[in-house]
């Protein structure tokens, strides 16, 4: 390690739904040290709006949005990743950093470099010590304490608890063998040695993993006394049974991936037999919600480690009853399945219903890097870039399956006719940008998809001013509105120069199942979310059979109804609407938002209801709320409705205090309330990079956003943040007059004059 004094320190955070946390452990950081500092927060799909209130808060700081909840270890590598300093600091979110514990860490590390990794004291929030900023080395004795109790009996006995390093208060200089997450520190040099965090890890257990590699390479983790914070374990973890579950996975997953498969075997066993031993009380007591019965409940998805305990624990199942990264030399391919919602099956239930939940996206692209020598477009180029990223991506492979005889939803299954030439398609007219129908471009009034392939175009067009406009559709039935955006990120790259890997089958080695295999697949599928077949069985129970059994019967009308009203039934749903956009300062935006007492997204909402010119001035719309978070399975859509409702003649400040305050009140997005005034339509946001993008060299310069209307809508409206602009649309019926509301959308939320489209 080489790093000169005073050098800045890049420091990582990642946070899962921490909002309150992350925005006071972020102001600590800046009142503890001088020391100059790159806060880089890496957001892992947070659903409480911790990206959008740190960058309000902070706006000099770096917020990364991973999309989803990618775990610890993949979020701090992709925070150190987006961070250039020579020092790195991963700290938790839950934390508070005293004063000049920055400064005495990094000043022991550029006095003492050999040790390579170093830590810190951790504090409770009364004072006492926290002794999770190291732990003793795992071994066979201390897991046989741990099985026979005795870590318990006798509580920091260095004897007997090995691995709590006995009595020590963390308030003195001690080489140790692991340090933790919540406070590390090491050189960018030195990270890059060890190798960065083992991304098998979800939570729990990466960092003694980290540690071991770093001694393997001649480090000696320690400890600086001098160096303390605040924690409160486990901010982004909020069931204790749960919590000990990834705990044990972790250290099921050490076991596996460090020690040798007899040792390792013997020491999962020991884990397990320390957890019936602990269990036992409170089964006895009929307690089956304490925290050890619930880690013995759930030995099954924890011993294995992760990536299964990840797949079991947090129910995210990979396709089917398999990974597609398994090897297609399989001499018998496995049946792959991944079955539909309730609501998804019912965008599917009727020709009318499938037909109007095409959903198109528009992305303006600077037209040069996507010409030949001769000026033209290159076909065969944007072909080969598309081969390469969504056609070699998973969800993008998968076509419908109906069940046999409605037992079960319907599934998505591999398509094993897929056809590029099915799912990209050349516009033979150069369109003028300013005047051109943005709805058309993303692919609207094309033909609709074919149920027997997978659900997705994208369409190219030419635009007379050089650029070129890059349409996808897509279907509600495998997308909302927050994984619409972190699927098609998947085609888009950071680096324009990235090189990109070769086109693969992202199935192989696995077949679509057969109409006949569902049931089964179902039924596997379905036990291994839950504990035990009796827990399933009870789970089954919980819905009444009489409404099951109305869902087999939709199910087996289907083939009779699914034309019902035929093109006249789709109009109705979805009367001809036009849509049209403008772009906004996103700095100017937030101040004006803030001035007014409100968030950006509140902003928003309210200047659509000002922006209404009906006869009508009491308003509501629908606002989505994303329900996404950890504990679920992999769900396409998974999004409820709440109703704000405004006047339209009142003062714009006074409806963003309102639009807040409604907010607030409705926290649970599960619990409905409703709202006063004329349905109008629905508001939504959503952010969609913070750095400048590329589709196949060429930069992403506007992204046109469409909210998810419905027939009886009337002005609707949808937002994106892009690098440093928000990009804002709004759509009404045909007969409505599109552009002035756009423009009036504009004129409320930027305080300018419109400017028109962009």
């Amino acid at each position: 390690m080489s790093v000169a004094p005073g050098e800045r320190v890049a420091v990582i955070i990642v946070s899962y739904n921490t909002r309150d946390e992350t925005l006071t452990c972020v102001e600590s950081l800046r009142t503890a040290t001088t020391r100059p500092l790159e806060i880089v927060v890496v957001d892992n799909g947070s659903v409480d709006g911790s990206a959008t209130a740190l960058r309000e808060a902070f706006p000099d700081i770096t917020v990364v949005e991973a999309g989803a909840n990618l775990g610890f270890a993949a979020g701090v590598n992709l925070g150190v990743e987006s961070s250039t300093a020579p020092w790195v600091l991963l700290l938790n979110p839950d934390t508070v950093v005293l004063p000049a514990a920055v400064d005495a860490i990094v000043a022991f590390a550029e006095r003492n470099p050999a040790h390579g990794v170093y830590g810190g004291r951790t504090l409770r929030p009364d004072g006492t010590t926290d002794p999770s900023s190291c732990w003793g080395r795992m071994t066979l004795w201390s897991l046989t304490s741990f099985a026979l109790g005795l870590s318990t009996v006798f509580k920091r006995s260095r004897l007997f608890d090995p691995e709590s390093l006995g009595t020590w208060q963390r308030d003195t200089v001690r080489e140790v063998p692991v340090i933790t997450g919540c406070l590390l520190l090491t050189s960018r040099e030195d990270w890059h040695r060890i190798g960065g965090m083992d991304e098998r890890f979800f939570l729990y257990g990466e960092d003694a993993e980290f540690s071991a590699r770093a001694i393997e390479r001649g480090m000696r983790p320690v400890i600086v006394p001098e160096a303390t914070i605040i924690h409160a374990v486990g901010g982004s973890t909020s069931s204790s049974g749960r919590k000990m579950a990834m705990v044990m996975a972790g250290k099921a997953t050490v076991l596996r991936t460090a020690w040798s498969r007899p040792a390792a075997v013997i020491g999962v066993g020991l884990l397990q037999a320390g957890a019936a031993l602990r269990a036992a009380p409170a089964i006895l007591r009929k307690r089956p919600d304490s925290t050890w019965a619930v880690v013995w409940r759930s030995r099954k998805a924890w011993r294995d480690g992760y990536p299964k305990a990840r797949q079991t624990i947090f129910g995210q199942q990979p396709p089917a009853s398999g990974s597609p990264s398994q090897s297609a030399a399989s001499s018998s391919p496995a049946p792959s399945a991944e079955f539909m919602q309730i609501w998804e099956e019912g965008y599917l239930s009727r020709r009318s219903s499938y037909e109007v939940m095409h959903l198109p996206y528009v992305f303006v692209l600077d037209g040069e890097p996507l010409r030949d020598a001769e000026g033209r477009i290159d076909r065969d180029r944007i072909r080969d870039y598309v081969a390469r990223t969504l056609a070699s991506t998973p969800t993008f492979r998968l076509r419908l399956q109906r069940p046999l005889l409605g037992l079960t939803p319907p599934a998505w299954v591999p398509d094993d006719d897929f056809d590029l030439s099915r799912h990209l398609c050349f516009a033979s007219e150069i369109v003028d940008f300013k005047t051109a129908d943005v709805r058309r471009l993303g692919g609207e009034g094309d033909p609709y998809f074919d149920l027997r392939h997978p659900l997705w175009r994208v369409k190219v067009t030419e635009l007379a001013d050089g650029r070129v406009a890059l349409g996808l559709l897509t279907h509600h039935s495998i997308v909302d509105g927050k994984t619409g955006v972190e699927t098609v990120s998947v085609m888009l790259r950071a680096d324009p120069a990235e090189e990109l890997p070769e086109p693969t089958d992202p199935f192989a080695g696995f077949r679509p199942a057969r109409r006949l295999e569902l049931p089964v697949l179902a039924l596997r599928q379905w036990r291994a979310r839950h504990a035990s077949s009796l827990a399933a069985l009870r789970a089954y129970g919980a819905k009444p059979i009489r409404r099951r059994a109305r869902r087999v019967a939709a199910r087996l009308w289907l083939p009779f109804r699914f034309d019902d009203g035929g093109r006249l039934a789709g109009d109705g749903l979805m009367p001809p609407r036009h849509s049209d956009f403008r772009k906004l300062d996103l700095s100017s935006a937030n101040k004006r938002a803030r001035g007014l007492g409100g968030s950006l997204s509140d902003l928003q909402i309210a200047a659509v209801m000002s922006a209404w010119d009906g006869a009508e001035r009491e308003v509501s719309l629908r606002i989505p709320v994303s329900l996404h978070t950890d504990g679920e399975r992999q769900i396409r859509n998974n999004v409820r409705d709440v109703e704000i409702s405004g006047n339209a003649d009142h003062e714009l400040g006074s409806v963003v205090t309102s639009v807040r305050g409604q907010l607030a009140e409705r926290a649970d997005p599960r619990v409905g309330k409703a709202a006063t005034g004329r349905q109008i339509g629905t508001s939504t946001m959503l952010i969609f990079a913070t750095s400048a993008r590329y589709w196949a060299g060429a930069e992403v310069l506007h992204v046109v956003p469409f909210p998810g209307s419905l027939g009886t809508d009337e002005l609707s409206s949808s937002a994106i943040v892009y690098g440093r602009s928000l990009f804002v649309s709004a759509t009404t019926p045909a007969s409505g007059d599109v552009h002035r509301a756009a423009g009036r959308i504009y004129e409320l939320m930027s305080g300018l004059p419109d400017t028109g489209r962009p």
